[in-house]
């Protein structure tokens, strides 16, 4: 596959963490002011994230886990950059110099993360502790809104993210997102068809519970190639279209 144009501003999707790093003595002495980043300027993120978040307090199970108790469901709670709250396989420390690096340098290459809670989140967006999964049961009599992936997917989270596709000129996007989030997508990838925008999903066939370890690698290496994959060792990856 050839390199990715310069000229043109490229998107990588990567997803959240399960694993959080809990916040430390700084981190509880600054609560950010919307200048500060604590809102998305993303279209309608901040309206759907208040109704999941009513969802989610009348969900007794989920209303009672510690870190929403603590974070999202806690007014006053503190925040914490994303890229630095999440502390899964995506999200170690050079990978995270690396998308910093990408933001201090207003590169062409733009990386968003893809969560339960704030649906589309920006790295250096301020974000509350919380914990929630995609497949997690809410209590509504709506069998259209009763598991958090289909609170996303009626609430057409993908037109959120195909808005921020047109609005910064993407030209190409990675999904490295596990099938379970790539699939709350469907209406976009078939929509990026239509306008002739190329998207492909990083897949690692035979990885197995590897793969979310063998996407980050495939990340660091894209990022310190800026972006030029024939720099990539393609062994052991799928890129399939969206």
């Amino acid at each position: 596959m050839d390199s990715t144009p310069t000229e043109q501003n490229i998107l990588v999707l990567i997803p959240c963490s399960k694993r959080k790093n809990l916040l430390d003595r700084e981190t509880k002495k600054f609560l950010p002011s919307k200048s500060h980043g604590a809102y998305s300027d993303l279209p309608n993120i901040e309206n759907l994230r208040n109704e999941l978040i009513k969802l989610v307090s009348n969900s007794k199970e989920l209303a009672e886990r510690d870190e929403n108790k603590n974070g999202i469901l806690k007014p006053g709670s503190p925040y914490i950059k994303a890229i630095k709250l999440y502390n899964g396989n995506f999200y170690k420390n050079e990978v995270k110099k690396l998308i910093e690096n990408l933001i201090n340098n207003r590169s062409n290459i733009r990386v968003l993360i893809i969560s339960a809670f704030y649906g589309i989140a920006k790295p250096d967006e301020y974000l509350n502790l919380y914990n929630l999964r995609m497949d997690d049961k809410l209590n509504t009599v709506d069998k259209d809104l009763n598991r958090v992936y289909k609170f996303w997917e009626k609430n057409a989270l993908w037109d959120t993210l195909y808005n921020y596709i047109e609005l910064n000129n993407i030209y190409f996007v990675w999904s490295l997102l596990p099938k379970s989030y790539h699939l709350i997508f469907s209406s976009l990838w078939d929509k990026l068809k239509e306008e002739c925008i190329k998207c492909c999903h990083v897949n690692a066939p035979n990885a197995g519970n590897g793969t979310s370890y063998k996407r980050a690698e495939w990340l660091k290496s894209f990022l310190k190639s800026n972006g030029d994959v024939s720099k990539i060792n393609k062994s052991g990856f799928n890129y399939d279209p969206c």
